[in-house]
């Protein structure tokens, strides 16, 4: 009975940990959740030679920022700086119905990113007066 007791209790503070961990990341997100890290590795031929022929290939390795955007958000339609100094884009997003939305990426500027979307279920609209 104690021990049950112990990992009940246990199990609690765990979940509440990881919940206002989740909570937390939740407020640092507009549009565009981070997940994980890519590392992209290929070969391109860059510039031509005196004879104009392309050089040969060379091997490129990538570490990228991989961030999830809803798949309700629909297509990508544009691109802007945001306004801070962190030099963040926003990108914004053209759904079916026409409907604009934006998707913040920090640091866009010394960061390479990868920007992904993710299968979004039970989507869910609740329109209020101010």
């Amino acid at each position: 009975m104690r021990t049950s007791f112990v990992v009940t209790v246990v199990a609690l503070g765990a979940a509440a940990f990881c919940g206002g961990a989740l909570a937390a990341d939740a407020a640092t997100w507009i549009g565009a959740v981070r997940s994980h890290r890519s590392f992209e590795h290929f070969d391109m031929s860059v510039g031509v030679t005196a004879s104009q022929q392309a050089r040969r290939a060379v091997r490129f390795d990538e570490d990228r920022e991989v961030y999830v955007v809803p798949s309700h958000y629909g297509a990508l339609v544009a691109v802007t700086s945001g306004a801070d100094t962190a030099a963040s884009s926003v990108l914004w997003f053209k759904d079916d119905a026409g409907d604009l939305r934006n998707a913040v990426v920090p640091n866009t500027a010394m960061t390479p990113y990868k920007i992904v979307t993710g299968t979004t279920s039970r989507f869910e609209v609740e329109l209020r007066d101010k």
